[in-house]
This record gives structure tokens, C-alpha cells and sequence, in this order.
């Protein structure tokens, strides 16, 4: 049975109503055009990034993502990245604490979920050895968060690089922010 549920989600969409709301990503639809120097994509509308990895990866995700189309945020976007790597029954690693919804993505997907500590005492920073103390053969995808969340705390690239290296001596790592 494929999980379906979001504690988090469930209280974001039902329970937060503070006036500076922090459980939704707070940040509207913003037209790129206004400002002084334009990206080279549009992240709104149709074109957002997202749209574009689901179209290039369309039998995949019509396969395992559970999605009909339709357009979201970041939140859909490491779902879509998800979908086009992990198979039910793959080993998945991912920090903890965790984004809740990183979590229940790789759970819906049928991956079998496995933690690596990202400690208070450490200031949440990222540490390789506890990536390569969590990795077994059968890890096909390591997930962290820069800025994490939800601590903040930035891993600077010479760090995520090492937790890079640390997947990739395995012969298990994909590149990706």
C-alpha cells in the first residue's frame, strides 16, 4: 500500500492561519519581468521549471509520480526529480531532521527510507562520514537540503561536494542541488 498521508501538509493547508504564515513557502507568483536583470527562464506560468522536467521525463512520471500534470513549487519539483529516479523498493537516504514532505514523497513513491543525522550539537551542518555511515549498496539516492530546512544552516559546496564523494565511492550518488 503506496503512502498517502502528510501530517504536515495536512495541518499547513487545514490549521495555519497566522498573519506572516511560515508553513507555506510564502513567496507568490512573482512576474520575473519585474526584475532589474532577467533570469533565463521564467519560473511562472507554464514554463516553470518543473513543467519542463516532467515533460521531459513524461512516461516515467505518468508511471510512478502519481501526477496528472498541473503546475507547482519547489515541493513538486524534488517530487518530479524523485519519481524519475526511485522505483518502489529503492533505498532512499535522507537527512534528519527533514522537510517533512521529502520524506513522504519518497515514501509515496514505495522507496524504503533510510536517515542520516544532521545534529544541533554540529549546528545541523552537513557531515559526509554520517552519509557514508548510512549508505549501503543498495542506496540509489542521497537527499539534502541547502539551506537546510528546517535549521537554515548553509553547507557550504566544498562540503556538499565531500557528501557528494562520499555517495559517488559507493557507485551510488546523482549529481543535483
Amino acid at each position: 500500500m503506496r503512502h498517502r498521508h502528510s501530517d504536515y501538509m495536512y495541518w499547513a493547508k487545514t490549521q495555519s492561519r497566522g498573519r506572516f504564515n511560515l508553513a507555506t513557502s510564502g513567496v507568490g507568483s512573482f512576474p520575473l519581468a519585474e526584475l532589474p536583470r532577467q533570469p533565463a527562464l521564467e519560473i511562472n506560468g507554464d514554463s516553470t521549471m518543473a513543467t519542463l522536467f516532467a515533460a521531459s521525463h513524461r512516461p516515467q512520471m505518468r508511471r510512478r509520480s502519481g501526477l496528472r500534470g498541473g503546475r507547482g513549487g519547489t515541493s513538486m519539483a524534488n517530487h518530479l526529480a524523485m519519481a524519475a529516479l526511485v522505483e518502489p523498493g529503492d533505498e532512499v537516504l535522507i537527512e534528519h531532521p527533514a522537510y517533512e514532505l521529502l520524506v513522504s514523497a519518497a515514501l509515496f513513491l514505495g522507496a524504503r527510507v533510510r536517515r542520516f543525522a544532521r545534529t544541533v550539537e554540529n549546528g545541523f551542518a552537513l557531515d559526509p562520514a554520517a552519509i557514508r555511515g548510512a549508505l549501503t549498496p543498495k542506496t540509489k539516492l542521497v537527499v539534502v537540503t541547502n539551506l537546510h530546512n528546517p535549521s537554515s544552516a548553509l553547507t557550504p559546496d566544498a562540503a556538499l561536494r565531500r557528501g557528494w564523494r562520499s555517495g559517488a565511492q559507493r557507485g551510488r550518488a546523482r549529481a543535483g542541488r
